[in-house]
């Protein structure tokens, strides 16, 4: 099956980002779940409701390793979202939200996730 998608400056906005959630649920009813390893999703507009859609969804995933987010208007709610996700995400490796506006309270949301997070490798803000 599908390990790496890429779908860089694609204009997902919040919809594509919740259609792409929908797809990277886990195991339930009786699915067996989405095998994807790496997802690139660089300049997509996802903002914090996208990235809040994604991030409910990877605190249950356990095949993405890697996930890539620069530029996609995430600020300090999207970041604190993905700081959730850290606490129960055990597989994620490598997040990348380079060029994205979190602020403090945003990276004391990701500090919060990666108190207790022992997969992650690395984080680039």
């Amino acid at each position: 099956g599908l390990r790496e998608l890429r779908l860089d400056r694609n204009e997902l906005g919040f919809y594509g980002a919740d259609a792409l959630a929908a797809g990277l649920g886990g195991r339930s009813k009786g699915r067996l779940g989405c095998r994807l390893q790496v997802l690139t999703l660089r300049e997509n507009s996802i903002s914090d409701d996208g990235v809040g859609r994604i991030a409910e969804v990877l605190k249950t995933n356990t095949a993405l390793k890697e996930i890539d987010l620069c530029k996609n208007e995430i600020g300090d709610l999207g970041a604190k979202s993905l700081g959730l996700t850290l606490l129960a995400n055990k597989r994620l490796a490598i997040l990348t939200l380079q060029g994205n506006v979190v602020g403090d309270i945003g990276a004391e949301g990701l500090a919060i996730g990666l108190e207790r997070n022992m997969s992650l490798e690395d984080l680039d803000l």
